[in-house]
């Protein structure tokens, strides 16, 4: 009695799962989540191909070094026109530092002081209903 040919398909991707978990094991954590807690770990279906795509997305490799200026992925925010944004972005971050790459907040003791305030403020208002 033959197998059926659905049966040889499944075999036949199984082979080609095989193939790829060589390259990359199916249980190997996705370097993405590598610094999150353990349960919180992920198994990337994504990362199968051999490289991490989340990591690419944010300009890093997978020992989470910044990619090549020419490796970099582009900001693709939306500008006043209705184009992306073509500019690379921030290595670690998913836009340029014209559209909030680099932001910092404030670096003084005054400016800190300066949002808190405006932040109790914001906060008693819509505790307040307004």
């Amino acid at each position: 009695m033959g197998r059926p040919p659905s049966f040889i398909a499944q075999i036949s991707k199984a082979a080609q799962a095989n193939s790829l978990e060589s390259e990359r094991p199916w249980w190997r954590k996705c370097p993405f989540t590598a610094g999150w807690h353990h349960s919180k770990q992920l198994a990337c279906v994504l990362c199968l191909e051999g490289s991490c795509k989340r990591l690419k997305e944010i300009g890093l490799d997978e020992q989470r070094r910044p990619l090549a200026n020419g490796q970099l992925p582009s900001c693709d925010a939306k500008l006043r026109n209705g184009a992306a944004c073509k500019a690379k972005v921030v290595p670690g971050k998913r836009r340029c530092r014209s559209h909030g790459g680099l932001s910092t907040g404030p670096r003084t003791s005054e400016g800190r002081d300066r949002i808190a305030a405006s932040q109790r403020e914001r906060w008693a208002r819509w505790r307040a209903g307004d």
